[in-house]
């Protein structure tokens, strides 16, 4: 080939990279990863995207304080060939509901966690992050409780950057995409005084979730090698609660913040606010900042797009 040809490819090549990079979905994930098992399949999915080059997960952070559940976060992401992931947590406050697979997973698959890296605080570990970032390129994905998201909205300047944490999450985050749950609450119940903060004073738009319990997914997990974390993660909740095919309610949530609309979904404009004695209130109007998420396929089909995502194997 002529020397200018290879020139030109050359440099084809890596504006064709460049795009590619810069299309990608940069997502922070803020998991409970304790007490129900979407929050793996959620994970597994992010780790499919980033395998194809959709997404960069740029950290994984836990709202509990359960004890095994970072370690098993670890050993989800090394699995994945994505050891190097930082893993946040709520040092001091945070929810604990105990959970059926985390010690397990902790204890049977390979992590470092405790040994070669350590948790970092998780408003910390956001703030880390968020500053490093091009403006208006993150998305945030909480599929658990909202301790963090108050924590961070409520921190000051520091070494990271000179914004407060308000001040920060508006110019650094593209939206917020939150899984409330079955009636519009159930991660919001847990830390009542984190939700309202999170909600009534998050500064960019809140995609919010709550469809999912009627998209049954897990059955297929079981095809899956012995060696693959998430075979084990629903036979322990199937021997534990007699079923098999869960609820995906973070999925959903998950499959959105990469993917969008899409064929998948439909957004309606409004506004959501939290009170103590309520709970999430959601307003319906075109004048809203906020987004409810709506299904727009049956949850069969939505239940097969889920559960292709998360069967697929690393490609490490």
């Amino acid at each position: 080939m002529h020397l200018k040809n290879v020139i030109i490819s050359s440099f084809l090549l890596a504006v064709i990279c460049q795009i590619s990079l810069y299309s990608q979905e940069k997502i922070i994930f803020d998991t409970d990863f304790d007490s129900d098992i979407d929050d793996v399949g959620a994970l597994y999915m992010l780790h499919t995207f980033a395998d194809r080059g959709d997404v960069e997960i740029l950290a994984t952070i836990l709202s509990t304080t359960h004890f095994w559940s970072p370690f098993a976060l670890d050993a989800i992401n090394t699995f994945w060939g994505r050891p190097d992931i930082p893993i946040g947590a709520p040092f001091i406050e945070g929810v604990n509901k105990g959970s059926v697979y985390a010690e397990t997973i902790a204890k049977t698959f390979p992590n470092d966690m405790g040994e070669q890296k350590q948790i970092e605080e998780a408003t910390n570990l956001y703030r880390r992050i968020l500053s490093s970032q091009e403006d208006a390129s993150v998305t945030m994905v909480t599929v658990g409780h909202l301790t963090n998201i108050a924590k961070l909205l409520e921190s000051e300047p520091d070494e990271w950057s000179p914004l407060s944490g308000k001040e920060l999450v508006r110019k650094k985050v593209k939206w917020w995409v939150a899984m409330l749950g079955e009636g519009m609450n159930w991660n919001m119940r847990w830390d009542r005084d984190a939700s309202k903060t999170a909600i009534n004073e998050f500064p960019v738009p809140v995609v919010f979730t709550v469809d999912g319990q009627a998209v049954k997914t897990g059955r297929r997990t079981q095809e899956l090698p012995d060696t693959n974390p998430i075979k084990t993660v629903y036979k322990l909740w199937e021997n534990h609660y007699n079923e098999i095919d869960r609820s995906s309610w973070d999925q959903i949530s998950t499959l959105f913040a990469v993917e969008g609309e899409s064929d998948y979904f439909k957004l309606k404009r409004g506004t959501l606010s939290f009170t103590l004695e309520d709970g999430a209130i959601w307003e319906a109007g075109e004048n809203g900042q906020d987004y409810r998420l709506y299904n727009k396929i049956s949850n069969e089909e939505l239940a097969e797009v889920i559960e292709n995502l998360m069967i697929q194997e690393p490609k490490k």
